[in-house]
This record gives structure tokens, sequence and C-alpha cells, in this order.
């Protein structure tokens, strides 16, 4: 299940690669369907955005946050270092990959348990796009 807020349809353009942005959506969509499939309960994923400012520029953040049973700190270092390992083992699309992705389009991405629905929130800023006045 899929709960988006309506900002999230409103959202200011973004200064990113539009093909960049979209892989690196899917595999944060991947993942929650993964977590979903070996979820004994079922899985609902937040998505919610808002405008942050940062040393003067706009910045969009996007939350993609689920309710899976809560994680103590313990618990979510080992889904860190399952989900998100830090060393070159791993191939393909994964959320490293999609980190340094954003990372390059001088955005960032993170995960912390959630602190509104249990689970784990993944957020993705990216810096607003400077739309040119005509």
């Amino acid at each position: 299940n899929i709960d988006m807020d309506p900002a999230v349809y409103r959202a200011a353009p973004v200064a990113a690669s539009p093909n960049l942005l979209l892989q690196v959506i899917n595999v944060i969509f991947d993942h929650y369907v993964n977590a979903a499939e070996n979820s004994a309960k079922d899985l609902t994923l937040r998505i919610t955005c808002r405008t942050d400012m940062t040393q003067g520029s706009a910045q969009l953040h996007f939350c993609f946050d689920d309710n899976r049973p809560r994680l103590d700190a313990e618990k979510f270092r080992d889904y860190l270092a399952t989900a998100w390992p830090q060393d070159d083992a791993q191939d393909g699309l994964n959320l490293p990959w999609a980190e340094n992705a954003i990372t390059s389009m001088s955005g960032k991405l993170y995960a912390e348990p959630s602190q509104t629905r249990g689970g784990i929130a993944i957020h993705l800023i990216l810096p607003r796009s400077k739309l040119r006045e005509s």
C-alpha cells in the first residue's frame, strides 16, 4: 500500500537528472517491495514532501516512511548493514548506489528509524530547480 501526501503532487521541480532520479526512486520502491514481501503484516509506505531552506537555498525533502515493526538501535544497525552496505561487495542498483547518485546531484539520501510510523524512513533531499525569469 502507498499513501502519498498531496504535497508530493504539488512539489516544485528539482535540479536533478530525470532519468537518474527515476532510477533512484525505483531503487527505493524496490527496497520497500522486498520489505513488504518479507513482512508478517501489511506494509504501508507514506510519501511526504516539504521545502527546507539550507544556507539560503530551497531544497525539496521527500520522506518515504513505512510502518514495519519498530526497530531498536541494534536492529536498525543490522538493517543498515544488510540494506545499505558500505563496501563494494554488492553490484548494481542498490541503496548505496542511489546515495551516490543523489550526492552527485548535490542532494542527500539517508535512512533513519521512523519517528512517526515505527519502521524505516528514507529521506531524499534535492535542491529546488532555479527557474529563469523571462
